[in-house]
């Protein structure tokens, strides 16, 4: 795989580690959860200063996150990511608005600035659809499109590629619900696949498929998936 390729597949594969902040879980136990708070996705806990941390594990390699939820500001919902590269902390912002309990993303979650390693980075256009519906179950089917611009001050690729538009749509569908064991505990999840499909004017096209275990007032705590032979998983090592 060369570099542009393995870029596409980091960053694809991480599309959908957003879905990851949490309130105090629910695990099979029964163990009670505090009230949500106004936002009312069951599967996307909109609780301020809780976090889940996450290890990242896929072709030799592993890394850490973490997804902690900030106050609410200017109507918006924001996620921080939190990230330990090469001894320094690296942060990504996030915003999402909430309409009775359905999630829409402000822009595309641009993981591919922080891991990707390239110097490549997205700049969102638009997004079309919606992050994640109110009501979870199984049969739920939802789409969401990123409408991407290229950026890079790459020297080899810079003339080639920078500001080149980039298509990402997912179709996003619950298959089942099952029980899950990560490191941070074991939950009763509802398992959901995704469908994406890249479009590129530069010609770069590419499908694949992941696979994400949600918690009822938790939110992600596993993710799987890969393209071009780079595989990704995501779990949830300490929720908080």
């Amino acid at each position: 795989m060369n570099n542009f390729s393995k870029f596409i597949a980091i960053v694809s594969t991480l599309a959908l580690l957003g879905q990851g902040c949490a309130r105090p879980p629910v695990a099979v136990d029964g163990t009670p959860s505090a009230p949500r708070s106004e936002c009312e996705n069951a599967y996307f806990p909109m609780r301020p200063g809780s976090s889940i941390t996450y290890r990242i594990s896929g072709s030799g390699s592993d890394s850490q996150y973490e997804a902690k939820f900030l106050d609410a500001s200017g109507g918006m919902n924001r996620v921080q990511y939190i990230f330990s590269v090469d001894g320094e902390s690296l942060t990504l912002d996030q915003e999402y608005t909430c309409a009775n309990g359905v999630l829409s993303s402000r822009g595309y979650a641009d993981f591919s600035s922080i891991l990707g390693g390239t110097g490549f980075r997205y700049e969102t256009e638009s997004v079309e659809g919606v992050f994640l519906p109110a009501n979870l179950a199984v049969g739920s089917e939802w789409e969401t499109t990123y409408r991407i611009i290229i950026r890079t001050d790459h020297p080899q690729f810079k003339a080639l590629m920078d500001g080149k538009r980039q298509m990402l749509r997912m179709k996003n569908r619950i298959v089942g619900s099952e029980r899950v064991t990560v490191p941070a505990g074991t939950y009763e999840a509802l398992k959901m696949e995704s469908e994406t499909s890249i479009e590129s004017e530069l010609g770069f096209n590419s499908d694949f498929t992941n696979t994400s275990w949600l918690v009822r007032d938790v939110g992600l705590v596993k993710s799987s998936g890969g393209v071009e032979g780079y595989v990704s998983e995501t779990e949830a090592i300490e929720i908080n």
